[in-house]
């Protein structure tokens, strides 16, 4: 059972650590082509952003996005709750973050864009006050994005990408055997020095990645 509560909680933290970065990206584009468009100079830039036939909606990807991610952090989190230490954290985290896009995407920023464009006709001071409400919040959104996407990282990528390097094994190995020759020459102070870092890298890699259940 160990063994597949960490499959899985690997599964749903991969796909949301994807789905974290997409979402960046997403918020990267949204704050430099789309949302200038009618947050430049309000309320004149949201009056012609209104009246256009056609226009973006970012929220109709973001809202459905942030619900994945909400998801997908809390099926890894409850996935590995036996798991202790660091990486514990940096679900609980991710999780946080998840949350926190959701709320700003589907709770504040929906409605204020439809208040925003409900006002460009006929309440300039309620226009101006809602683009600035838009700008704080996206902000924030994309505050929790950029953390998120580290918090999933490290939560559920760093340790297996370093692992896989080839690098990073070959680096392990000469400390390895650069050890090896200072315990034969150091005597039984260096042996129990270099055993006591063996086993505090080994609980670090255990709560990391939790290989004892595999």
């Amino acid at each position: 059972m160990g063994k597949v509560s960490s499959v899985w909680s690997r599964l749903w933290g991969a796909m949301s650590a994807a789905a974290f970065w997409v979402g960046l990206g997403a918020a990267v584009l949204d704050a430099l082509v789309i949302a200038p468009l009618w947050t430049s100079s309000p309320p004149l830039s949201v009056r012609a952003w209104a009246d256009l036939a056609v226009r973006p909606e970012p929220e109709r990807f973001f809202v459905p996005l942030a619900a994945f991610l909400a998801l997908g952090t809390l099926l890894a989190w409850l996935s590995d709750l036996t798991i202790a230490g660091a990486r514990r954290w940096w679900l609980t985290l991710a999780t946080v973050a998840a949350f926190g896009v959701l709320w700003a995407s589907a709770a504040e920023l929906v409605s204020i864009e439809r208040a925003v464009t409900a006002a460009a006709a006929h309440d300039d001071l309620a226009v101006v006050g809602l683009a600035s409400d838009w700008l704080r919040w996206s902000l924030l959104r994309f505050g929790a994005l950029a953390m998120g996407s580290y918090a999933a990282y490290r939560g559920h990528l760093a340790a297996l990408l370093a692992r896989r390097l080839p690098g990073r094994a070959d680096a392990a190995g000469h400390a390895n055997r650069d050890g090896g020759r200072v315990i034969r020459g150091k005597g039984p102070v260096a042996i129990a020095e270099t055993r006591g870092s063996s086993r505090r890298a080994k609980r670090r890699e255990d709560f990391v990645w939790n290989e004892d259940d595999e």
